[in-house]
This record gives structure tokens, C-alpha cells and sequence, in this order.
């Protein structure tokens, strides 16, 4: 998306309506803003799976996930407690 400054001359309007728009669009979720990088539209959300989909997918990232921590020697109650965590901080 086109910067503040440059958007508010190109349409001829004051930077704080441009600001306004901008925020409102990012509450909206359809842009977002990177700190020193921009604004850009934001990508849709993935679109839903079938139940008995999500199950098969959530169940095989998770062996993948204990696949790769087993090899590093954590417990079972390591890696609940972490992410446990993990989630709270999110």
C-alpha cells in the first residue's frame, strides 16, 4: 500500500484521514502494518477443513512435532508444561 504521505497527496486529503482509514482497516483485518517496512493487505485466512480433516492434520503435526523433540531427549511433561506456556503468552 502506498504510504500515508503519498496516499493523502495523491488523493488530496489530510494525513490524519489516511491514518484513520488505515487503522480502521487493520481492527478490520484486511491490512497490515510492519514497522519500517509498510502496510500491506493482509492474506484471507485459510479456509475451513472438515472436521474429521482438521483432526488428521492437527494428529499429524503433532507426531511430526514429537518425532523431532523425542530425538532431543524431552519428556512427555516437558513439553506439556512448554506449551502450556507458550499458549498462555500468546
Amino acid at each position: 500500500m502506498p504510504t500515508v504521505r503519498a496516499l493523502a497527496v495523491e488523493l488530496s486529503v489530510n494525513p490524519n484521514t489516511v491514518i484513520k482509514a488505515y487503522n480502521e482497516l487493520e481492527r478490520d483485518g484486511v491490512l497490515n502494518t510492519e514497522q519500517g517496512t509498510g502496510t500491506f493487505v493482509a492474506t484471507p485466512p485459510p479456509a475451513p477443513m472438515p472436521e474429521a480433516l482438521r483432526k488428521e492434520k492437527l494428529e499429524s503435526l503433532c507426531l511430526e512435532f514429537l518425532a523431532h523433540v523425542s530425538k532431543h531427549g524431552f519428556t512427555h511433561r516437558e513439553i506439556l508444561r512448554t506449551l502450556d506456556a507458550l499458549a498462555e503468552r500468546k
